[in-house]
């Protein structure tokens, strides 16, 4: 005799809807959602405060390189220097933040380009990079970022400079050697 069990394996009624299926997607898809929310809770909390000022500049980077990667098609407002004050306090101190605003405020005003006429974080009015490297320095609230520029090899240093507050690390200048401090550029009048 033979026992039926040890050959066939359980079978689960199915409709001819496939009704079956659908449960097991949304179960799955149930655990999925469950599993992601301690990532998710995990990277917002990232962002509010930073354990050192290399990961403040990194994270810049991870959340704003879309600009050198992605041509076609435009995303108008996403760009760094677009974003509201919330964000831009994720990033930046509150003194550089309230600079940037008024920048954006002061061009929006005249309908011109206005001090700031470049992208800071890539040293250039075009964003592109290769071989970027966020790197600590010999300062802990100093970081440098090196990349080169695919068109022509060029290598650029930028220099940040950021200060520790109740929130983590924050950006309060971003310089390229003499030629351009972000500080400077913005405390000049509009």
């Amino acid at each position: 005799m033979w026992n039926e069990s040890f050959f066939s394996a359980p079978q689960l009624k199915r409709d001819p809807l496939g009704i079956t299926h659908a449960i097991i997607a949304m179960r799955a898809s149930s655990y999925a959602a469950v599993l992601l929310i301690p990532v998710a809770s995990s990277l917002a909390a990232q962002h509010s405060t930073s354990s050192t000022a290399v990961a403040t500049v990194a994270q810049l980077y991870r959340d704003f390189a879309w600009e050198v990667v992605v041509e076609e098609p435009e995303w108008p407002g996403h760009a760094l220097l677009d974003q509201p004050r919330a964000i831009l306090l994720h990033y930046f101190d509150p003194h550089l933040t309230d600079l940037l605003l008024a920048e954006r405020a002061c061009t929006n005003q005249s309908r011109e380009h206005g001090r700031l006429e470049f992208m800071p974080m890539w040293g250039s009015q075009d964003p592109a990079a290769t071989e970027l490297k966020v790197l600590p320095t010999q300062d802990s609230s100093v970081v440098v970022v090196t990349f080169r520029y695919p068109s022509n090899g060029g290598s650029i240093a930028l220099t940040y400079h950021l200060q520790r507050n109740a929130n983590g690390w924050r950006i309060r200048d971003i310089a390229q050697g003499s030629r351009w401090s972000l500080l400077a550029l913005l405390s000049a009048k509009c």
